[in-house]
């Protein structure tokens, strides 16, 4: 085991030890990812809406890792404009001095807290097939690049956490340019997937702003997750809900939709059986009732709407 020593100034180095301290919980992912990856974890679609600051006033800050100075503005413009590349809504709330993001993703479903139901001993049993959010870390995408010298460098010192910085190790970052091919082009995917997914996100979005619309899909109305939002935890349906809207829209077929809601129901009765509590098991025989009905054709079709709007 090598002793982490992540070097100051602009180079950071990085070597995966295949610990699997990391591993603390299944992957977030795009919608289009979780449609990929249905046989391989139970999903909720995760919504959530980040506040921002309108304007910070500092002094400036060393925020790029290479000693150039960048005011906190510049930092907080940065950080806007990169949510903005994944969120689906973007609006400015002046009344109270910020902006907010929306976005609309995918959550798994763990059946033991601490651990990716992905993991076979400390190894990825997907590796191959494994997520972009898996595949860029620990140069997450959700961060803009002014901030991943200062993420990168906090990820390492978590407690239990086995990464080689070592001088042996590859330099993975040189200020706020990444140097490691895999990771720049799994942060450069996971944008394009993001724009590739906005019309089944935008689709959603449209039934989330008529109250009635949304109770029938299953789903909170946009209101509801800005104020989940602003109390400090996200909103999170059955992704079912976000198969029926893709269905329903023509973003997928019919026949795509039953095969995964056979997957759903496969890997259901598995993790039912799997699962650490009785709490747990009960939520997820409530959502294979849901998938199984589904399959068996009571699939409720949604409203269509001209147009979104509040």
């Amino acid at each position: 085991m090598r002793t982490p020593s992540q070097e100051t100034g602009s180079v950071r180095r990085f070597a995966c030890t295949s610990c699997g301290r990391c591993c603390t919980s299944g992957p977030e992912m795009e919608l289009s990812e979780a449609a990929a990856l249905a046989d391989k974890f139970v999903t909720s679609l995760f919504l959530k809406v980040w506040s921002l600051p309108l304007t910070r006033r500092s002094r400036g800050t060393d925020a790029s890792g290479r000693g150039s100075i960048r005011t906190d503005e510049e930092v907080l413009e940065e950080h806007r404009r990169h949510i903005g590349r994944f969120s689906v809504r973007d609006r400015i709330d002046r009344a109270n001095a910020r902006s907010l993001h929306l976005t609309i993703s995918v959550r798994t479903i763990d059946r033991e807290k601490g651990r990716c139901p992905a993991l076979i001993d400390k190894r990825c049993g997907i590796y191959e097939t494994r997520p972009l959010s898996c595949r860029a870390v620990p140069l997450h995408f959700s961060q803009p690049d002014s901030q991943l010298a200062r993420s990168l460098d906090a990820f390492v010192r978590l407690p239990g956490h086995l990464c080689d910085t070592s001088p042996d190790a590859a330099v993975v970052l040189d200020g706020d340019r990444v140097t490691d091919p895999s990771m720049r082009q799994a942060r450069d995917a996971a944008l394009e997937m993001a724009k590739a997914d906005r019309a089944w996100k935008n689709a959603i979005l449209s039934l989330m702003d008529d109250p009635t619309a949304a109770k029938a899909a299953g789903l909170p109305t946009y209101h509801e997750v800005v104020r989940n939002s602003d109390a400090g935890f996200a909103s999170a349906v059955s992704m079912l809900a976000a198969w029926r809207v893709a269905r329903d829209r023509g973003i997928i077929s019919a026949s795509s939709f039953e095969e995964i809601c056979k997957k759903q129901i496969s890997l259901l009765k598995t993790e039912i059986e799997r699962a650490a509590n009785l709490e747990l098991a009960g939520r997820l025989a409530a959502m294979l009732s849901e998938y199984e009905r589904a399959y068996a054709g009571v699939r409720p079709r949604l409203p269509m709407l001209s147009s979104g709007g509040e």
